[in-house]
């Protein structure tokens, strides 16, 4: 019967390392007592190593500083990513690009350019302007409550 593969939490892995790196035992003693594998111990104790090195371990950090690294990391790209999410919505809110792409699709209706030596005359984003032109194409849909108030405030 074969045994059922056992988990073992951060602070555990700590605790091994620590047995091994501060009072001096040999892995392989440790591992006797513990019962644990020696190749696990072996590869935990190279990660914190790594780590206290200031390298990237191989899989779940184990140190709470490198926990704390990588924390920061995965906030640091979700930041990234609702920043750069920002950019591309501001621009289809500001009245200048919005003044620059109505100037860029009377040149176009003119035939004096194209879309492209347009958009990137008036440094704008063409994906942009496409954007922009099929929300202009897409017609307005009123909300019930927003046409009541107009209603009362009209009235």
């Amino acid at each position: 019967m074969s045994r059922s593969r056992r988990k073992f939490d951060t602070s555990f892995k700590l605790q091994v390392v620590k047995m091994i790196q501060d009072q001096g035992l040999a892995v392989a003693q440790v591992c006797k007592d513990m019962e644990l594998g020696e190749s696990a111990a072996r590869r935990w104790l190279k990660q914190v190593q790594d780590e206290q090195s200031g390298q990237a371990g191989a899989g779940k950090p184990l140190t709470p500083e490198q926990q704390r690294i990588r924390q920061l990391e995965a906030e640091n790209r979700q930041l990234k990513q609702d920043v750069d999410l920002l950019k591309k919505g501001i621009s289809l809110f500001c009245p200048i690009t919005a003044m620059k792409r109505t100037l860029v699709r009377q040149w176009v209706a003119e035939k004096a350019t194209t879309v492209q030596q347009g958009c990137r005359l008036l440094t704008i984003s063409r994906a942009g302007f496409y954007v922009a032109n099929r929300q202009l194409r897409q017609p307005k849909v009123l909300c019930g409550t927003r046409v009541r108030l107009q209603a009362v405030f009209e009235g």
